[in-house]
Parts: C-alpha cells; sequence; structure tokens
C-alpha cells in the first residue's frame, strides 16, 4: 500500500499519468516481469492482466498507436481508462482498497 500511496500522492501534487505510468514500466520489477516486449506482446499482457485472456480485435488499436508511435506510457493510460477496462477495474480496486 505504501507504493500506491507514493504515487497517489505524487499525482496529487501535479506528476502526470503518463509520467507515473512510464516509471512503472521502466521500473526493474516490470522489466524482470516481462522483459522486452514487441508492441503486440506489451498489449496482450494489459488484457491478461486485466481480463485474464486476450481480445485480438480490442486491442488492435492500442497496437495501431503503439507502431504509429504513441508511447507505452500513453496507450496504458488510454487502455486503464478506457470505459469497459475502467468498468472492469473498479470492483477491483475497491477490493484493495479494503483489504488494506
Amino acid at each position: 500500500a505504501t507504493g500506491l500511496q507514493t504515487w497517489e500522492t505524487s499525482v496529487a501534487q501535479g506528476t502526470s499519468l503518463q509520467s507515473v505510468a512510464q516509471s512503472l514500466i521502466s521500473s526493474a520489477e516490470y522489466q524482470a516481469l516481462h522483459g522486452q516486449q514487441t508492441n503486440q506482446q506489451f498489449v496482450d499482457a494489459m488484457y491478461r492482466d486485466v481480463f485474464g485472456s486476450l481480445n485480438p480485435a480490442a486491442e488492435q488499436g492500442f497496437v495501431d498507436e503503439l507502431t504509429h508511435g504513441t508511447s507505452r506510457a500513453v496507450v496504458a493510460v488510454d487502455f486503464v481508462q478506457n470505459a469497459n477496462v475502467a468498468q472492469h477495474l473498479v470492483p477491483e480496486i475497491e477490493v484493495g482498497f479494503r483489504l488494506v
């Protein structure tokens, strides 16, 4: 919970979500878990981590963004702010806060 609180405070003080995402993606922990990924593998990992499965039709737009030069941090923020993803994540986040 301490790490989450640190990021929450940072965003409250003006750090952009993209900066937070870039820091997480660049972290040693993320790199140890995911290593070097293709754009498709990066998007697959987001879908697998959130939904537990892949959705090739829905993923293609994110892969296209990456292919055209959008950073992974921006795509990750776009992903979590997507209505379908947010709807899925809210109950998970609320459960996590109750556990803390």
